[in-house]
């Protein structure tokens, strides 16, 4: 655990409040908001709260991110809820594969950004299911995030994996040419006559383009003029989710 979130951890002890867990039940529910701290913390057990690592000998410690959110969400049931709702971002770090993790990455991203930073604004939805790879587990729940940063980057890139420097381009070498002395003409006629012509090289086909994000297909079609709602439908994505994209067009 990180000092950062060993000093939020002191600051809700002592003043109270600190959040409740943001709900994604159903397909649909969605939390969005200024983002208020970010915390890197070690995942636990749902059922015992046990610490969980990566191996057997725990030494790789398996970590979250932890987006607190200031929403307008209040909980009649709460006194002195302050509207705060954490998100725990983890899951596949792989890209498309839409977990938590995937989608904050994705939505940084295209925010041109390269992590999240304290005062940005982010929408979370939950917009669909994935079945179980084993029998008898809960179906994956399946996100979709949209970000807009405010001045500055955050350093949270390193855990998004977003913060990775591009290769520079790797140029091709450079092939002197061969100097070939002259044959007698007869020779040259000769040989020429000699070598059958080269067969045709067919040309290596083309490199299949990477499938766009619904985040950037959303982005061209309001680009286009069309409305949140139409983009929306067209996209699957929520029409939050939509309107936040538009603000980054």
């Amino acid at each position: 655990m990180t000092a950062v979130a060993n000093r939020n951890g002191i600051d809700d002890f002592l003043m109270g409040g600190g959040g409740q867990s943001a709900s994604f039940e159903n397909i649909g529910d969605r939390v969005e908001g200024t983002i208020v701290s970010l915390e890197v913390t070690q995942q636990t057990d749902f059922e015992s709260g046990d610490l969980l690592f990566w191996d057997d000998e725990k030494r790789q410690p398996r970590q979250q991110l932890v987006v607190s959110l200031q929403t307008d969400q209040r909980d009649p049931e709460l006194e002195d809820d302050d509207g705060v709702r954490k998100v725990y971002v983890k899951g596949s770090k792989k890209a498309g594969s839409r977990s938590l993790h995937d989608a904050t990455a994705a939505a940084v991203r295209a925010a041109g950004a390269k992590g999240l930073k304290e005062g940005g604004y982010i929408v979370y939805v939950h917009d669909g299911t994935e079945p179980a790879a084993k029998r008898g587990m809960s179906d994956r729940k399946l996100y979709s995030a949209a970000y807009r940063p405010p001045s500055a980057e955050a350093a949270t890139g390193d855990l998004l994996g977003t913060n990775v420097a591009q290769p520079a381009p790797v140029a091709a070498p450079a092939v002197a040419p061969v100097a070939v002395a002259a044959p007698a003409a007869a020779q040259a006629a000769q040989a020429a006559a000699a070598v059958p012509a080269p067969a045709p090289v067919a040309a290596p086909a083309p490199a299949a383009a990477p499938a766009a994000s619904p985040v950037d297909t959303a982005k061209q079609y309001l680009a286009m003029g069309l409305g949140h709602e139409q983009v929306a439908q067209l996209t699957g994505l929520d029409v939050a989710v939509v309107a936040v994209v538009a603000q980054q067009v």
